[in-house]
């Protein structure tokens, strides 16, 4: 609000009472003052309409920073969300496994032989059975249409360079 606004203001409102903006100002949770009866005290005009903009700002300011403090709260819970996330999935990332998404595979049958298939197939990488650790699935197996993800562990690094060298 400009000065000249502000003047304008007093010229015509010296006759009425000015509205009160808020009845106190919260200064922390165990100190609650009454400041209007101060302000009503003060004799000049422009004071006391400068004193209540400002009243006004600090209370826009105050209600603007608790609306960041719940906005700060939530990516915190986000942030918190994600970091469990990232740890459970260096989990399964080590420098040995892989994690292949929506592979073609069937209920039936041996995983780890339908995903050696698949790759000698399709990537015309050949892994023999022995080279795989470990092979199962991220989650249970319920569509048909829509397989979960598969992670292999290798016995050795090699063989999953091999893989990611193409």
């Amino acid at each position: 609000v400009s000065r000249m606004a502000m003047m304008s203001e007093v010229i015509n409102t010296e006759q009425e009472q000015p509205e009160l903006i808020d009845s106190s100002i919260q200064i922390d949770e165990d100190h609650n003052i009454s400041i209007w009866k101060q302000i009503e005290q003060v004799s000049d005009p422009v004071a006391k309409v400068l004193i209540k903009s400002l009243l006004q700002e600090v209370t826009d300011l105050k209600n603007r920073v608790d609306e960041k403090d719940e906005e700060i709260a939530e990516l915190k819970d986000e942030i918190h969300c994600v970091k469990k996330r990232v740890l459970n999935n260096e989990r399964y990332l080590s420098k040995d496994s892989i994690i292949i998404s929506n592979p073609p595979i069937s209920i039936d049958g041996d995983y780890t032989i339908q995903i050696l298939s698949f790759l000698e197939e399709q990537l015309l990488v050949k892994v023999e059975p022995k080279s795989v650790k470990a092979c199962h699935l991220l989650k249970p197996f319920t569509d048909p249409n829509s397989p979960p993800a598969v992670i292999i562990k290798f016995v050795h690094f090699r063989a999953k360079d091999t893989i990611y060298g193409l």
